[in-house]
């Protein structure tokens, strides 16, 4: 076995020190993915002088860079998870370990010295785009972000807030509670709120440098988890590139962590309001992004709708709303709401509304774990129905309605 690769290997090979795999598996104990599934290590270059170790896994990808050589491959190679444990022990007497790959079969191979370990290459995975640790942003750059520079030790203190209110138990919905985080005027500060499942509501804040203000939510477990898992001895930038922006960063000199900048009530509500809109024959438009979006597209009887998801005023309480634009660019007047009170008290279970200069078609509905939308969704079309015969009576905007229908 070993003549054969030794005669066959492949053009590259990559020296990697032990400290290096013991970060890589850091990683790999923070991400804390399924050790029953095929999952890989992504090796790269990123640079002619730098290369990166990339784990991803669903929402939140992490990864570690070093010093690249010049006979480290310029493609990504995926290495299995399981392997990095071998990888390590092969190390230990040689303070590293070469890493190549047969030209026969692809196989994987680590070598020090005279002992080795060889794996089978990996078949099905593929590197793409969404991999790479920084990706582009649909709307701006990343040179525009807000961004946020907090010491190491005030960044493990949000960890360790973030691990310690983690319950054992199971939580209402299976959704933890995501963590609201606020950046501007020299802070970095944090909500988790813990209410609906019988606990509590906290909050911290550390000092920072700041650049920009904003608010955004995210999943925090596996952030926390890689923080306290990462070498980190100086500061830490937190940016966020938009308010729409599919990511939040933290990145240090060497690693860094990247994770869908999402909301709580989407991770509740979207799929299941989503499903059960297509339950109600409606054509529903799926979000393509790893960001769920706010809204819900939808066409139903020809009509172009959306579903949105709300939060009351409590804080706590939860509802969905359905949407049909009748007319834009509607300037309030007496006769404008004369005309809408009239339409009102001729429906039942929605309202016709003037919000931001749209006339609107508005149902909501309770968000429950029994969703059922069918009275909800025969109630809206109705009320759509009903404006679509009104036009006589609607001379303050059914010039507004029929540009929109063309």
């Amino acid at each position: 076995m070993s003549i054969a690769f030794e005669q066959n290997r492949s053009d590259w090979e990559v020296r990697v020190a032990l400290h290096e795999l013991f970060r890589v598996h850091m990683m790999l104990v923070g991400i804390n993915r399924n050790p029953h599934k095929r999952n890989v290590v992504w090796l790269t270059k990123v640079s002619p002088t730098k290369r990166a170790w990339i784990v991803s896994d669903r929402m939140i990808t992490t990864w570690i860079t070093a010093d690249a050589h010049p006979n480290d491959p310029n493609f990504a190679l995926p290495i299995p998870d399981s392997f990095i444990s071998c990888l390590i022990d092969l190390a230990h007497d040689d303070n590293g370990v070469d890493i190549f790959c047969s030209n026969i079969d692809d196989s994987i191979i680590g070598r020090a010295g005279e002992r080795y370990a060889l794996v089978e290459h990996p078949e099905g995975v593929e590197f793409t785009q969404r991999n790479l640790p920084y990706r582009a942003l649909p709307h701006g750059s990343h040179n525009q972000a807000t961004v946020a520079t907090v010491s190491a030790t005030d960044m493990q203190l949000f960890a360790d807030l973030v691990v310690n209110w983690h319950p054992r138990q199971e939580v209402v919905g299976n959704v933890y509670p995501f963590v609201s985080v606020e950046i501007g005027s020299g802070q970095f500060a944090w909500t988790m709120d813990w209410r609906r499942h019988g606990m509590f509501r906290t909050t911290g804040g550390v000092p920072a440098h700041t650049s920009g203000t904003i608010t955004t939510q995210f999943y925090p477990y596996p952030v926390a988890k890689l923080l306290k898992a990462h070498d980190i001895e100086d500061e830490v930038k937190v940016y966020i590139g938009a308010e729409d922006a599919d990511y939040v960063y933290f990145t240090g000199d060497n690693w860094g962590i990247r994770v869908v900048n999402d909301s709580e009530i989407n991770a509740r509500w979207y799929y299941k309001v989503a499903f059960e809109l297509q339950e109600q024959d409606a054509d529903v438009e799926l979000s393509e992004s790893e960001r769920m979006a706010d809204v819900i597209p939808f066409d139903i009887h020809d009509h172009r709708c959306f579903a949105s998801l709300h939060l009351a005023a409590d804080e706590l309480t939860e509802y969905g709303r359905l949407t049909y634009v009748v007319a834009r660019n509607v300037e309030p007047s007496l006769g404008v709401f004369e005309k809408l009170n009239e339409l009102n008290a001729s429906i039942a279970g929605a309202s016709i509304v003037l919000r931001d200069n749209d006339v609107r078609v508005v149902c909501d509905f309770a968000l429950t774990d029994e969703l059922d939308l069918s009275k909800t969704m025969l109630s809206f079309v109705k009320a759509i129905e009903r404006i679509g015969q009104a036009y006589e009576i609607l001379p303050l905007f059914a010039a507004s309605i029929e540009a929109d229908d063309n």
